[in-house]
C-alpha cells in the first residue's frame, strides 16, 4: 500500500513530449525507492492500446526492462488496460477518501483509444460506473478554451493558465459573449457542450525560437497559435484582455450548467473532478458555490495523474475497501542528505548544515531573500506544494516581479499562490475552506494587503492550505515566518 508516482518531465526536463516511448527514469526511481526489480512486478497497467499490436510490443518491452516474460504475465492475467477517463476518475475517487458520489472528467479529448472530452458517472465504495461519454474527438469546452488562448496569441494546452491570469485585467463584453457562446452547443441530454468550430486548415510552421535544449518542450516547437478562422475574425475587434475575460465567462457558465445537470441526474451530494480542464481555478471556485457536501480535485487532475489513476483502478477492482483519508500529493522521489551533500560538493558550492532548516529558511525570507525549498518527496501534479517550491515574502509586492521576470522569466501579470496555515484561513477569508492543492481562485475578503505579492489584480488568490500532518517542515517554516 505504499505509492510512488512522478512525472517524467520533472526528471528529464522534457515537458509535454508525445515522442518518449516510456517514462523509464520515473520507473527506475520507484524501483530504487522500494528496492525491487522489474521481475518483482506482479501486475502491469497500461493505457488502452487501440491499433498497437500487443504481443510484439510487450514482448520487447518486458524483455527490454528485464521483467517477467510476456508469456508468463499473459498467462497469469497480469497485463491490464484502463481507458483514459477511468484512469482520471480513479485517481480522484481513490484520493478523495469519499465512499460515494458522482465523478466528472473533462479534458481536451482523452487519447486515441478513448477520444472523448467528457466522461461522467457514479461511484460507491470501490465500484465505478461510467454513465456517459461525449464529444468524440474532443470537440468540447476544453478545446474551446484552447482556441480562446490561441485567438489572443497564446498556445492552447500549455498557456491556459496565462489566459486565466489575463482575464482578470479585462471586462466581459456582452456582444462578444453572445457571439462566443454561439460556438458552443449544450448536448441534448445537457451533460456536455459541443464546440462547433474546427481547426484552421492552414498548417502552422514550427517555432524554432522555442527550441531550448536545457528545457525542451516539443509541443511548443511544433505548434503555434492557429485558431479557427471564424473565431479569429470575431475576436480581432476586441482587446486581448476582454477576449480572455469573456471567453473565461462563457466557459464557466456553460460548464456549470452541465455540472448541475449531472448532479440533478445522479442525485449525489459528493463530486470528484479530474481531467486537465479542472486546472481552471477560476471555474473551480464556481463549484464551491453549488452547496455540495464535498468537492474533490486531485493534485494531478491533468494527464500527469493517468499512470497512477490506471494503477489505482486495478487496485480498487481487487479490494473491498480503500483508505478513508485523502491521498497525499507527496508521492515522488526523495534524496538522502549524503546524496545531496555529495552533489553540492561536486559543483563546488558553499553550504552549511542547518540545525533547524524551517527556522533558518523563514529568517532568510523575512530578510527579503528568495529561496529554493527542496525537502522530502516531490509533489505529483502541476503545483509546487512545499516540497519543490520557490518561496518569497508575500508582503513585498516587488517580489512578484522579481520571481516572474528574473527567475521564472514569464509574463508580468501571472499571479502567485499564498501558502497559508490551515487554521489561519479565516485571517483572509470570511468562509474558510481547505485547498491543499491550490485548486480554487477565491476572493480575499480581508487583510489582502498582508500578502500583496500573492493577490491578483481582481483581489483573488489561489491559496494552498498547509496542515501540520501533511507537510511538517513546510508548516513549521510558515509558522516561524508568521510572527515576523
Amino acid at each position: 500500500n505504499e505509492i510512488f508516482s512522478c512525472e517524467e518531465g520533472k526528471i528529464n526536463e522534457v515537458v509535454n513530449s508525445n515522442c518518449d516511448r516510456f517514462p523509464e527514469r520515473s520507473m527506475f526511481l520507484a524501483f530504487k525507492k522500494f528496492n525491487i526489480d522489474p521481475r518483482d512486478v506482479d501486475h502491469w497497467v497500461f493505457g488502452c492500446r487501440k491499433f498497437t499490436p500487443e504481443k510484439p510490443s510487450l514482448k520487447y518491452f518486458f524483455s527490454r526492462f528485464k521483467a517477467k516474460s510476456y508469456e508468463e504475465l499473459k498467462s497469469k492475467k497480469a497485463i491490464h488496460y484502463v481507458n483514459h477517463h477511468l484512469a482520471h476518475a480513479s485517481l480522484a475517487i481513490y484520493g478523495s477518501g469519499l465512499t460515494n458520489g458522482a465523478f466528472l472528467c473533462l479534458d481536451d479529448g482523452g487519447d486515441e483509444s478513448f477520444p472523448y472530452d467528457t466522461a461522467w458517472g457514479i461511484f460507491e465504495k470501490n465500484s465505478i460506473k461510467l454513465l456517459g461519454k461525449h464529444n468524440k474527438g474532443g470537440w468540447g469546452l476544453a478545446r474551446f478554451h484552447n482556441f480562446i488562448c490561441e485567438s489572443v496569441g497564446y498556445l492552447g494546452n500549455t498557456d491556459n493558465g496565462k489566459i486565466m491570469g489575463l482575464a482578470a485585467y479585462g471586462s466581459v463584453n456582452k456582444v462578444l459573449y453572445e457571439k462566443l457562446k454561439n460556438f458552443l452547443s449544450v448536448s441534448k441530454e445537457g451533460f456536455s457542450a459541443n464546440f462547433l468550430l474546427r481547426h484552421n486548415p492552414v498548417l502552422s510552421r514550427p517555432r524554432y525560437d522555442k527550441l531550448k535544449l536545457d528545457a525542451y518542450q516539443s509541443y511548443k516547437v511544433l505548434n503555434r497559435p492557429n485558431p479557427p478562422l471564424e473565431l479569429k475574425e470575431i475576436t480581432k475587434f476586441f482587446s486581448n484582455l476582454d477576449v480572455a475575460a469573456t471567453g473565461q465567462k462563457v466557459v464557466e457558465d456553460i460548464a456549470i450548467e452541465t455540472v448541475k445537470n449531472i448532479l440533478n441526474k445522479t442525485k449525489k451530494r459528493n463530486l470528484v473532478c479530474s481531467g486537465g480542464f479542472f486546472q481552471n481555478v477560476s471555474f473551480n471556485q464556481r463549484l464551491l458555490k453549488l452547496g455540495l457536501d464535498n468537492i474533490y480535485i486531485p493534485s494531478a487532475p491533468n494527464d500527469a495523474g493517468l499512470s497512477l489513476g490506471g494503477a489505482l483502478y486495478y487496485k480498487m477492482s481487487q479490494e473491498k475497501t480503500r483508505p478513508k483519508k485523502v491521498l497525499s500529493p507527496f508521492l515522488g522521489p526523495s534524496f538522502s542528505n549524503n546524496y545531496i551533500e555529495n552533489l553540492i560538493k561536486e559543483f563546488n558550492l558553499e553550504f552549511k548544515i542547518s540545525k533547524n532548516v524551517s527556522f533558518d529558511a523563514a529568517k532568510f525570507i523575512s530578510k527579503g531573500k528568495i529561496i529554493g525549498w527542496f525537502q522530502g518527496r516531490s509533489e505529483l501534479g502541476p503545483r509546487s506544494l512545499g516540497a519543490r517550491s520557490v518561496l518569497a515574502d508575500p508582503r513585498k509586492i516587488e517580489n512578484k516581479a522579481k520571481v516572474n521576470q528574473f527567475l521564472k522569466k514569464r509574463e508580468w501579470f501571472m499571479p502567485y499562490a499564498p501558502s497559508i496555515l490551515a487554521e489561519k484561513m479565516n485571517f483572509f477569508f470570511k468562509n474558510p475552506f481547505q485547498s491543499p492543492y491550490m485548486s480554487y481562485a477565491m476572493k480575499i475578503k480581508k487583510n489582502h494587503s498582508k500578502i500583496a505579492a500573492a493577490v491578483h489584480v481582481d483581489k483573488t488568490c489561489r491559496p494552498q492550505t498547509v496542515s501540520k500532518l501533511d507537510n511538517q517542515k513546510f508548516y513549521r517554516l510558515i509558522k516561524y515566518f508568521f510572527p515576523s
